[in-house]
């Protein structure tokens, strides 16, 4: 289980990757994803994964 700060959740709505290392990038983007799709048991991972292959988190 991924443990976040309330300030994460700002951080993760506005976050776009820039001016971050690559494998910050990465990382946060997966983690990211992970999160969200582990918390929104209810919604269809496809659509998750679709929208994130579109913003190019993944």
């Amino acid at each position: 289980m991924l443990h976040i700060r309330p300030h994460h959740l700002l951080c993760m709505q506005a976050y776009i990757g820039k001016g971050y290392s690559p494998e910050f990038v990465e990382k946060f983007n997966k983690e990211t994803f992970d999160y969200i799709c582990s918390e929104c048991e209810w919604y269809p991972l496809h659509i998750c994964e679709k929208l994130f292959i579109e913003k190019g988190y993944i």
